[in-house]
């Protein structure tokens, strides 16, 4: 645990590439499913 977050200190970047874009994109992909099914 505490090398996850010397990681999160010292690669910030990274740790917001690996973690962050994945969620967004979870995210908005769960948007429009949900748009499209009410528009159907």
């Amino acid at each position: 645990m505490n090398s996850v977050i010397e990681n999160i200190k010292f690669k910030p970047l990274r740790f917001t590439f690996t973690f962050v874009l994945p969620a967004i994109l979870i995210i908005v992909c769960l948007a429009i499913f949900k748009t499209s099914t009410f528009t159907l």
